[in-house]
């Protein structure tokens, strides 16, 4: 997937029923945090 900047992207990972999206910095910020309280930074 195409990054919010020339250069950075992000990739999804899925394995046994599991989902990841490795996104660097664009899914770190306080919007994305209150809307998905369910979602972890790792």
């Amino acid at each position: 997937m195409a990054g919010h900047t020339p250069g950075h992207m992000s990739v999804l990972v899925a394995s046994g029923g599991v989902t990841m999206l490795v996104t660097g910095d664009a899914l770190a910020n306080i919007h994305f945090a209150f809307d998905h309280p369910d979602w972890q930074m790792i």
